[in-house]
């Protein structure tokens, strides 16, 4: 029987719902959540068989005091276990009368409108990559004067590998 495991984030991070719920079904089956480790989770397995919740705060942009906010959370049954994305802090309670944490539904919704429009971004710069690179791949192949492989590679061969370079770093 193992005693420890390793699991990686099966769900996207505006997903907070997803991720209670698997941390749930985690905790149904004997395991719990010990540390994160950027999208890894270690879950070992105790041997006091209890029935923890696990949820999920937003932090909002600025926050005031975060002891105090983990402090406050701790005093009604909520125990920190780890920061998740940088934003996400994810508390377990083993106790049943712990106080049920609510997101605040203005910090959620700006949350998801940052990841939303930095993922737009990024999908614009690489489409915005793409194309520049079919066209410098069009201007070498049928613009210029093609007379073999060494000389393409000795005059715009630089190009194509420092565009290659581009890519890769971007995948």
């Amino acid at each position: 029987m193992e005693k420890e495991k390793k699991l990686l984030l099966p769900y996207d991070a505006c997903e907070i719902d997803a991720i209670e719920g698997w941390l749930d079904e985690q905790a149904r089956d004997g395991w719990r959540l010990e540390s994160v480790d950027g999208m890894h989770f270690y879950f070992p397995r105790p041997d006091d068989a209890t029935l923890t919740r696990y949820r999920i705060d937003i932090l909002p942009k600025k926050v005031p005091d975060l002891a105090e906010r983990r402090a406050t959370f701790d005093d009604l049954g909520w125990e920190y276990i780890a920061t998740l994305f940088d934003n996400l802090d994810i508390y377990a309670a083993a106790r049943p009368d712990a106080v049920e944490i609510n997101t605040d539904e203005e910090v959620l919704r700006s949350v998801i409108d940052r990841v939303v429009r930095n993922r737009r971004i990024g999908l614009i710069a690489l489409c915005a990559l793409i194309l520049y690179w079919c066209y410098q791949q069009f201007q070498i192949s049928y613009l210029d004067a093609y007379a073999g492989p060494y000389d393409y590679l000795l005059s715009n061969g630089i190009f194509l590998l420092f565009d290659l370079l581009l890519l890769s770093a971007w995948i």
